[in-house]
């Protein structure tokens, strides 16, 4: 502080700008390192994989809850998820943990809805015998839910509300309201933000065209019985944020945001699906001018909006216990 004090404001103003080019230099050689020690850490491997297993088995429970079934789907998937399960094995990680399981789980689902089938399941048996998984424990899959059974949760408390939330893949024909996009978006501004600079913007769509140019580059909701009319897209306003120390403070609280929106959407009775923003450097160039979304704004992620049906399959997507997930100091 003497230091600040003491000097003039442009030689200090120089200081400043060389500290953070050090800095700079530091927190990237931090963001890459991780990439070194994964090779050497039997840790890292084992989250890798239970990475790698959590993935397919979801890509699996998304296809048997697709309304367009198609029989004998998925084969990349069940190569990946059994490939990781036996490598988690094989490096005797803990085959009690739930997403191994879990995965071993999707297997059975998959088997169980090509029984009357012409899909040869045979290999998949074969290899739920050689790793002692005779028995279908349940943990994946897909399960029907109405359209009674979420709106009766909003109204009573969090907890309720929260466990009602869903990703819906297929939304009725029935349109979203303006007036009900923008009542959810109220709610969430009140999440809180790094010195409340609320670096969050909200593109709601809803222009036929550009809905119709996204799913072709963005395939989580690439087919037309879906009935996507409503999208929303979440980006931090980087310039919002001082670098390099808060160069992930935009991400954080934007998805903070985000998360906040997705409960209130709930809350007012509406669907939702969340989309990852992830996309090839040509598909963000296109949706980057479609949107018109300036360069110094992040994409942090898609929320596909509309109404419930009546009856629909969701997955189960099983969550981890939370003495897997909670470390006590």
């Amino acid at each position: 502080m003497r230091i600040k004090r003491d000097l003039p404001n442009a030689i200090y103003n120089c200081l400043r700008k060389a500290k953070s080019k050090m800095m700079m230099r530091r927190f990237f050689r931090q963001d890459i390192a991780h990439l070194r020690v994964r090779k050497k850490s039997p840790l890292f491997r084992k989250e890798i994989l239970e990475g790698i297993i959590t993935q397919e088995y979801h890509r699996i429970e998304k296809g048997l809850s697709k309304q367009s079934f198609r029989e004998g789907f998925g084969q990349q998937a069940l190569y990946r998820l059994m490939r990781a399960l036996r490598e988690y094995k094989e490096r005797d990680f803990d085959v009690q943990h739930s997403r191994y399981r879990t995965g071993l789980s999707a297997i059975h689902a998959y088997i169980d809805r090509h029984e009357n089938s012409d899909v040869d399941t045979s290999h998949l048996k074969e290899f739920l015998s050689e790793f002692g998984s005779l028995e279908n424990e349940g943990l994946s899959g897909v399960v029907k839910i109405t359209k009674e059974e979420i709106i009766e949760l909003r109204d009573s408390n969090f907890e309720l509300l929260s466990g009602s939330r869903h990703s819906i893949r297929y939304f009725s024909n029935v349109q979203v309201e303006l007036q009900e996009i923008n009542e959810a978006i109220r709610i969430a501004m009140r999440t809180p933000s790094a010195c409340n600079r609320q670096g969050w913007k909200i593109r709601v769509i809803t222009d036929k065209k550009c809905i119709e140019q996204f799913k072709r580059a963005h395939n989580g909701f690439a087919n037309d019985d879906q009935n996507l009319s409503t999208l929303l897209l979440v980006t931090s306003m980087n310039n919002y944020f001082s670098y390099p120390k808060e160069r992930h403070q935009g991400y954080i609280d934007a998805g903070l945001f985000s998360m906040s929106l997705i409960y209130a959407l709930t809350y007012k009775g509406l669907a939702t699906c969340v989309l990852n923003a992830n996309l090839t450097t040509r598909n963000q160039r296109m949706i980057r001018e479609l949107m018109n979304i300036d360069c110094n704004e992040s994409m942090i992620l898609f929320i596909a909006v509309g109404h419930y049906a009546d009856l629909m399959d969701i997955t189960k997507s099983t969550r981890d216990e939370i003495n897997q997930r909670v470390i006590y100091i």
